[in-house]
C-alpha cells in the first residue's frame, strides 16, 4: 500500500518518469505490483497524458496475472480518451465484464463518452448514453455537453444541458448554453424576419402616411409579405420593397398578384 502511494505522488506530480522508474524498483526487489500499484501509476499517467505508458503497463499488468480492478479501467480509459484511442477504448470497454466480470459504472460510461466525444463523435456518444442500462447522471451529460460546445453541435449541446438542469437545477454551465442558444434563435429570427423591423422603425420614424422603401437582397418571405399587406390597409400607407425586384404594397393590394 505504501508503494502505490509513493507511485501515485510521483505520477500525479507530472514525473511519470520517477514513477516508472519506481515501479521497476518495486517488482526488482520482489515486492511484486498488486493492482492498486498499477492503478497508481495508471492514473497518474492518464491525469498527464502519457498515454502510451498507461496502455504499456496496462498490459504487463495482465501479463503478470494481475487482475484489473474499476479503477484501473477508470484510469486506461481516461488515458485512451486524452489521446483518441477510440478502438482500443472500445476494445478494453467491452473487455470489463465479459473477460474479468467488472460491471462497468457510471465512470466508466462518462470515459467512453468523453473518448467519443473528444473524437468528434457525437451521434455516436449520443446514442451510447441512451444505450446505458441505467439512468445517465449529471456527470454523462456534462462530458458530453462540453463535447458539443468544442465541435460546435448546438442541437446536442441544448439537449444535454437540459438533461443536466433536471438533475441539477442550478448547474452554471448548463444554463449558460440555453442562454446562447436562445439569443441565436433570437438572432435568426431577426435576419429572417428583417422587412418588419423595417416597416416598423419607417412608421415610426414619419409623422404622416409617406412611401417607405425596404431593400433587401433576397426573396421576402411569405410571412413578411403578408404581414406588410395587412400594415398597409390598417395604416394607409404604401410600401415599396425590393426583393428580387421592386414591388409595390398599399392598402392590400400587391403588384406582385
Amino acid at each position: 500500500m505504501y508503494a502505490s502511494t509513493i507511485v501515485d505522488a510521483y505520477a500525479k506530480n507530472l514525473d511519470s518518469e520517477k514513477a516508472y522508474e519506481l515501479f521497476h524498483e518495486i517488482e526488482d526487489i520482489g515486492v511484486g505490483a498488486s493492482a492498486f500499484t498499477f492503478a497508481s501509476f495508471l492514473s497518474g499517467a492518464a491525469s498527464i497524458n502519457v498515454a502510451g505508458k498507461a496502455m504499456e503497463m496496462f498490459h504487463k499488468m495482465l501479463e503478470d496475472g494481475v487482475r484489473p480492478n474499476e479503477i484501473t479501467y477508470t484510469a486506461v480509459l481516461s488515458a485512451c480518451s486524452h489521446v483518441g484511442l477510440v478502438s482500443e477504448g472500445w476494445k478494453l470497454f467491452n473487455s470489463m465484464y465479459r473477460e474479468h466480470g467488472i460491471v462497468p459504472r457510471v465512470e466508466h460510461y462518462a470515459c467512453m463518452v468523453d473518448l467519443l466525444g473528444r473524437s468528434g463523435s457525437l451521434l455516436e456518444a449520443f446514442e451510447f448514453i441512451n444505450s446505458m442500462p441505467f439512468k445517465a447522471d449529471a456527470l454523462v451529460w456534462r462530458t458530453f455537453l462540453a463535447a458539443c460546445r468544442v465541435h460546435g453541435n448546438k442541437e446536442l449541446g441544448e439537449h444535454a444541458a437540459k438533461m443536466i438542469l433536471e438533475q441539477d437545477p442550478y448547474d452554471p454551465a448548463a444554463y449558460f448554453v440555453l442562454h446562447d442558444v436562445e439569443d441565436e434563435l433570437k438572432e435568426q429570427y431577426l435576419f429572417q424576419h428583417s422587412e418588419k423591423i423595417a416597416v416598423a422603425f419607417g412608421l415610426i420614424s414619419v409623422s404622416q402616411p409617406k412611401p417607405i422603401r425596404v431593400f433587401k437582397n433576397l426573396r421576402v418571405c411569405g410571412d413578411c409579405h403578408t404581414a406588410i399587406k395587412f400594415i398597409s390597409m390598417a395604416r394607409a400607407a404604401c410600401f415599396r420593397y425590393r426583393s428580387y425586384k421592386w414591388k409595390a404594397l398599399e392598402r392590400k393590394t400587391a403588384s406582385c398578384k
